[in-house]
């Protein structure tokens, strides 16, 4: 199976400065009921720029999850069953999941904090739930 994946730019930019995205509290002079407002903050709240390669080779890497590492292959696969795999349904169910996360990344890449600012539920997720607790 081929796809299309989006990737960060390997932009000349990257060798000096590192990618970031900053998620700022707004200043005093942000009104968000003025939709006609060309509001700038007063800092880049990003450098990020994303390429789109078409063509992509993907397979199933189940069975060989343990062969892939970060640091080599960009990505790795870590084992994980969450206690809230049957509930993701509601705020609580939600914000504990993201504590799992967070706890599991740091103890993996030794990482002196770890914060998850989104999660989402996707629908095959709710179906996935929707059919274990049906069993």
């Amino acid at each position: 199976m081929q796809v299309s994946l989006t990737f960060l730019a390997d932009l000349p930019l990257y060798e000096t400065e590192k990618p970031f995205y900053a998620l700022l509290r707004p200043t005093k002079d942000f009104d968000p009921n003025d939709s006609d407002s060309n509001y700038e903050p007063p800092h880049p709240t990003n450098n990020l720029e994303y390429e789109i390669k078409h063509n992509i080779p993907i397979s199933n890497l189940r069975g060989i999850e343990n062969k892939f590492y970060l640091e080599k292959h960009g990505f790795e696969v870590l084992p994980h069953t969450s206690r809230f795999a049957n509930d993701l349904t509601t705020p609580g169910s939600i914000e504990g999941y993201k504590k799992e996360v967070q706890e599991m990344l740091k103890q993996r890449f030794h990482a002196a904090y770890v914060f998850c600012f989104e999660a989402r539920v996707t629908i095959p997720s709710i179906n996935l739930i929707a059919t274990l607790l049906m069993i």
